[in-house]
């Protein structure tokens, strides 16, 4: 006799583990990212509060974040902010802006489909997203003439930055 189950409990789960370690521990403003390549278990992975990033799937790796316990723990992560980047164009209230802003010590990232992927994947994606962001941070603070003005720059930004072509050719020009 023959039965099937669910997953296995010691399924894992490929992850990329992302550190805020800053060079002088007295003053946190010099912060080095460090990336570790790490695996969950499916168990230890449903007990964390996972955040998808719109954005991320948006540009060809569909994440999720959630806080892993470590250490630094009060240490902000700002790599990870733009991958809560508010995206439409249509919502001139918070294109631009960021949703979620409580990113501090580690935070573990998986794919959202729980695919393999390597730091070689995330990096480029994150250091993109943060580029992004301080472009999107001067159009918030912008003033416009109109609020037509201001939706066509919106739209404008997120034709040239916030399309899966836009980071491949960003990504092609690194190399």
């Amino acid at each position: 006799m023959s039965t099937t189950s669910g997953p296995s409990s010691s399924a894992t789960i490929s992850t990329i583990l992302v550190r805020p370690v800053p060079q002088d521990p007295t003053n946190q403003t010099t912060i080095q990212t460090v990336y570790t390549p790490h695996t969950i278990s499916q168990n230890d992975s449903s007990g964390l509060e996972w955040i998808a990033s719109p954005i991320s799937a948006t540009l060809g790796l569909p994440l999720k974040a959630a806080r892993y316990p470590g250490e630094n723990g009060k240490v902000p992560n700002k790599i990870l902010l733009g991958l809560f980047l508010h995206t439409d164009p249509e919502d001139l209230e918070t294109f631009g802006k960021i949703r979620y802003r409580k990113m501090t010590g580690s935070v573990v990232l998986a794919r959202v489909d729980e695919q393999a992927m390597t730091i070689q994947d995330v990096e480029p994606l994150l250091t993109y997203l943060n580029s992004v962001s301080a472009e999107l941070y001067q159009y918030c603070k912008a003033e416009f003439a109109n609020e037509d003005e201001r939706k066509r720059k919106a739209k404008e930004l997120a034709a040239h930055l916030l399309t899966r072509e836009a980071y491949e050719r960003w990504r092609a020009g690194r190399q």
